[in-house]
């Protein structure tokens, strides 16, 4: 039995609203970081992220190029809670891969990245004490990119 032309005409336009459904549903909590490029250049410094935001949980590219430093790039897992987001970020500097905890506050429509001791633990870098993270010291602010 050959398909019909208004049998493929539905199916192609379900295919089609499905596939737009999935593009639009990136949303984020609201009052917290949303998706999108994000971005810090200063004295040959870059940081670069581009963060995908879907209800709370978060993910995206992150690069960091810092003058004098390794450069690493690599991506982000984590959660979204209010105006915080905290993941993980699996990286490769010089031929090794790591992880290492991130926490970004979001700031006037910025990613404001906390500062904290960190303690390794396997191949993993941690926050020491959370409750410990500052923000206010951070000279590094992640502006949304135009």
């Amino acid at each position: 039995m050959k398909p019909t032309l208004s049998f493929i005409a539905a199916i192609v336009l379900l295919a089609a609203c499905h596939r737009g459904k999935e593009q639009s549903s990136e949303t984020s909590v609201e009052g917290g970081p949303q998706p999108g490029c994000y971005a810090f250049h200063e004295g040959g410094s870059s940081i670069e992220l581009q963060l995908a935001v879907n209800g709370d949980a978060a993910s995206g590219d992150l690069l960091y190029s810092l003058e004098e430093k390794d450069k690493n790039t690599g991506t982000i897992r984590g959660t979204v809670r209010g105006n915080m987001l905290d993941a993980y970020y699996t990286f490769t500097s010089e031929g090794v891969t790591s992880v290492r905890e991130v926490i970004f506050q979001w700031v006037d429509n910025s990613l404001v990245e906390g500062i904290g001791e960190h303690i390794e633990r396997n191949d993993t870098s941690f926050y020491a004490d959370k409750k410990k993270v500052t923000f206010t010291d951070s000279k590094v602010a992640l502006k949304k990119c135009e």
